[in-house]
């Protein structure tokens, strides 16, 4: 019997030392990883996180921008003829004015050619920010020469949902977007009855 109590006793305690190696185990292989993990945005994101990444661009994109509005285009962009004219219904950041006249100097840009469009518009006025290659930069300077009052669009709205987080703004609900009525091939006549 007291061989069998000793066998019993060494399989409790083997079943002990098992439990507290594998316990080891785990704790020193989970420490490492938690302890080496950064975090860099507001809500726990990866440094190299495409979130963490569209929260940055957004932020620069806002502080980078002159005017930020909620429009509809009243009068529509029309390649070589005019630039749009947007009415402003809610001014987020820029000029306290009504109308606000947008060109499309380069493909990167909307052109609000749909009269009663309705967006929300991140607008620049020239030169470019630093940001910009300065090719870009010397292109739209040429273009926009001695129209130093019109703004341009030269953003990639794929991060909008980050610009909105930031004005604490839903673009979907707030100035849900509408497409408009396509220009006409020419402007109107200023003749015409």
């Amino acid at each position: 019997m007291a061989s069998e109590i000793k066998k019993l006793a060494h399989y409790c305690i083997r079943r002990v030392q098992v439990i507290l190696l594998v316990a080891a185990f785990l704790f020193t292989a989970a420490v490492p990883a938690h302890a080496c993990y950064i975090t860099c945005g507001e809500n726990g994101e990866d440094c190299d996180s495409s979130a963490f990444a569209q929260r940055k661009w957004a932020r620069q994109t806002l502080k980078n921008a002159d005017a930020i509005i909620d429009a509809e285009v009243v009068q529509p962009f029309i390649f070589g003829k005019q630039n749009a004219i947007v009415r402003a219904h809610r001014i987020f950041k820029g000029p306290d004015q009504e109308l606000f006249e947008v060109g499309a100097p380069t493909s990167c840009d909307q052109r609000l050619d749909a009269m009663g469009e309705r967006l929300r518009l991140v607008l620049f006025l020239p030169p470019l920010p630093e940001e910009v290659s300065e090719q870009h930069r010397d292109l739209v300077a040429q273009i926009f020469a001695g129209q130093e009052s019109v703004y341009y669009t030269s953003i990639d709205e794929s991060g909008s949902e980050y610009i909105d987080d930031l004005l604490d703004s839903d673009r979907d609900e707030d100035w849900p977007y509408f497409p408009g009525e396509p220009a006409l091939a020419e402007p109107p006549r200023e003749d015409a009855p």
